[in-house]
């Protein structure tokens, strides 16, 4: 009688911690595949406390309140290759969002550059970095200074409307296989 009570309890006990397993493993692939919506990753940033695994629009950066971005690989402690990124600032532009500015008399589409990284203030950490833009966004006149540090200084003229979700930040793994994309947009 003994025995079957042990036997019984034992079983429950087992069957409660593959109960448990299951679902840590589904809420672990859930939080490394966006809620099932696209393939499972090891790769991911962390902005405001939110894992993201390939792409989310909606951030908005200021020079008041830049945010820190954490770079993690899911099986890093087994695999020690998994370390390691890097990144670019690109335009989030199509044909109507799409303007120009002025360089020292040379039309130049926002477009066509494809890293505004040298337009932020960036402090690089092993696992994460800081992003801040360089100087004050409170007019179009701002996004003139912020495009001249891309030129040496030199003068930049501008007229058009700023738009949400103007820029990408896409944070490549350290063999760039896999990569997440922030769009964001710059205010006062």
């Amino acid at each position: 009688m003994r025995s079957y009570r042990s036997n019984t309890i034992f079983s429950m006990i087992v069957s409660l911690l593959l109960i448990f397993a299951v679902i840590g493993s589904i809420s672990i692939f859930y939080k490394y595949s966006d809620g099932f919506e696209s393939e499972f990753k090891s790769f991911y940033v962390e902005v405001d406390g939110e894992t993201i695994t390939s792409e989310k629009k909606g951030f908005v950066l200021s020079k008041y309140e830049p945010f820190e971005v954490n770079v993690g690989y899911l099986f890093s402690s087994i695999d020690d290759d998994k370390t390691g990124y890097t990144f670019t600032i690109e335009p989030n532009v199509d044909s109507k969002t799409d303007f120009y500015y002025i360089v020292a008399n040379n039309k130049i589409y926002f477009s066509e550059l494809r890293d505004y990284s040298k337009c932020f203030d960036i402090e690089l950490k092993d696992d994460s970095f800081t992003i801040r833009p360089l100087g004050p966004l409170s007019s179009t006149e701002s996004y003139s200074s912020l495009f001249s540090s891309l030129y040496d200084g030199k003068s930049v003229s501008c007229d058009f409307q700023p738009y949400e979700d103007m820029f990408c930040l896409k944070v490549y793994s350290a063999n760039e296989k896999s990569s997440v994309q922030i769009y964001f947009t710059l205010w006062a």
